[in-house]
């Protein structure tokens, strides 16, 4: 997985390999945490900073956005796989063997190793929902610390990250942070000069969103999750109205 002299269909076949012994022997990889501490979780983490087109941005900006399990390069392979082997292992072996790595990455200058880091936390953010759901201001601090980067990539997969974390603990999530997250987030979509990141950024409106209204217990907590988003209000539509006319006007 390592070893970038291979081809990437040898890389995804290790991974492949990985992936059928956790759906088969789950119990006896989770036997092994210092190995798949010192080992598999880095080796993923390695692929995920093979970021495609990382070094072209103009190839990146133009790149067609489509689900993470149709994408073939070795970052989103890697991410996928990771996606998938947290679950099955659990949430104390996935904590066990990746907090350090990703906070280490987020905070890392390098901006490949901070795609990493953004990309890393939503992919396991299935996984350690529990975990999560208690250390939600740790979280959100480290998904918003990816808003504001200098790269825009880093940016893109911040987003990405927290349309995950939207989605695995809401309502909490959207209850307790929208003071600081919507009018961040409303900000990018206005401010960002390419369409792919505001595209984006609404995409993490929209799951804010939908996270307070969709699939509540009551009608009294679904109006009291409306009234959260009634100061906004205006600022949301004049924006997304905004978003539509420069698509439009640039075909997008």
């Amino acid at each position: 997985m390592k070893n970038r002299q291979f081809e990437d269909a040898t890389r995804q076949s290790a991974i492949e390999i990985l992936n059928t012994i956790a759906e088969t022997m789950s119990a006896m990889l989770r036997q092994n945490v210092p190995e798949l501490k010192d080992n598999l979780f880095p080796a993923y983490a390695y692929m995920m900073t093979e970021v495609k087109n990382g070094d072209d941005l103009d190839a990146w900006y133009e790149e067609e956005d489509t689900e993470l399990q149709a994408r073939n390069d070795p970052a989103s392979v890697a991410s996928d796989s990771l996606q998938r082997m947290s679950v099955l292992l659990g949430e104390k072996t996935t904590l066990a063997c990746s907090t350090h790595l990703v906070k280490a990455a987020i905070e890392s200058p390098d901006w490949k190793e901070s795609v990493m880091g953004h990309s890393f936390l939503g992919a396991i953010s299935e996984a350690c929902k529990k975990q999560f759901k208690s250390n939600l201001d740790d979280i959100v601090k480290m998904t918003a610390s990816g808003f504001v980067h200098q790269h825009p990539i880093v940016r893109y997969t911040a987003m990405q990250s927290c349309g995950f974390l939207l989605h695995e603990q809401s309502p909490s999530f959207q209850k307790k942070y929208h003071q600081e997250m919507i009018p961040m987030v409303i900000k990018m979509m206005r401010e960002e000069t390419h369409l792919k990141l505001q595209t984006q950024a609404t995409a993490v409106l929209t799951s804010f969103i939908s996270g307070l209204l969709e699939q509540q217990d009551d009608d009294e907590n679904l109006e009291k999750n409306k009234e959260i988003l009634v100061p906004y209000s205006t600022d949301i539509v004049q924006t997304i109205s905004g978003l539509f006319q420069v698509a439009i006007d640039k075909k997008y």
